[in-house]
């Protein structure tokens, strides 16, 4: 019985003096450099089902996971990550054909003025039809609703062109094909839409990546086929 006193003792002096000076603790000047700055040591016990093993003190951090747990996370985010590009993309297409007609009017008036109100409520629209879309990823009523916000948004572009035109609100010195050119991008950029809507009803996913690979087409001013110009 005393000699089990005796290494019980010695075994707490002897935890208690390397812990003391830092040569088993983690916060020591040696292995401080080796811990990621911000990361969490946590401490633990790990006992064995047999009597005859030890148990064992584990030091670790919530860092040594960082490669699964964070990964598989980060994949979650996918579906929040393509509609945000297709967000992006969206706005920034519209806004430069907002742009592009309004270049190229002589003067306006108060109905043009409420037509562009139209187009602009259809704009604010599309942070909730983006929000629904990464929400409900695979539902197909998710894309259905974002593709007629789209519709909406190249509807309310195309009365404001047609308008401006018959309006005579369009500068002078204009080429004779700047208005069918207009209209006529507007139309197929919505049938392109819509067949990647029809594509979506089948496979969600496929249709926002369509959606977005069309949207690049247009932001980047990809050529159109031949027969599509005239």
């Amino acid at each position: 019985m005393r000699p089990l006193v005796l290494k019980g003792f010695f075994t707490v002096a002897l935890t208690a003096f390397f812990a003391g000076s830092g040569l088993a603790s983690p916060l020591s000047s040696k292995l401080l450099p080796l811990v990621p700055s911000g990361a969490e040591i946590v401490a633990g016990f790990e006992n064995h089902p047999t009597p005859d093993s030890h148990g064992r003190l584990l030091l670790t951090t919530h860092n040594n996971r960082l490669d699964l747990d964070d990964w598989q996370a980060l994949t979650g985010l996918a579906p929040k990550f393509l509609t945000w590009i297709l967000s992006a993309l969206t706005l920034g297409i519209f806004w430069l054909g907002q742009q592009a007609q309004l270049d190229n009017l002589a003067r306006s008036d108060r109905n043009l003025s409420w037509l562009h109100y139209l187009f602009l409520g259809t704009i604010t629209l599309l942070p909730f039809s983006t929000r629904l879309l990464s929400e409900f990823f695979a539902f197909r009523v998710a894309l259905v609703f974002y593709w007629a916000n789209i519709l909406a948004c190249g509807a309310a572009l195309y009365l404001c062109w047609r308008y401006s035109e018959r309006a005579g609100l369009v500068r002078p010195d204009a080429p004779p094909i700047l208005g069918p050119a207009v209209r006529r991008r507007i139309a197929i950029a919505q049938a392109l839409y819509f067949a990647a809507a029809l594509v979506g009803l089948a496979q969600p996913a496929v249709g926002v990546v369509l959606i977005i690979a069309i949207q690049l087409s247009y932001a980047f001013s990809l050529p159109l086929p031949r027969r599509w110009r005239h």
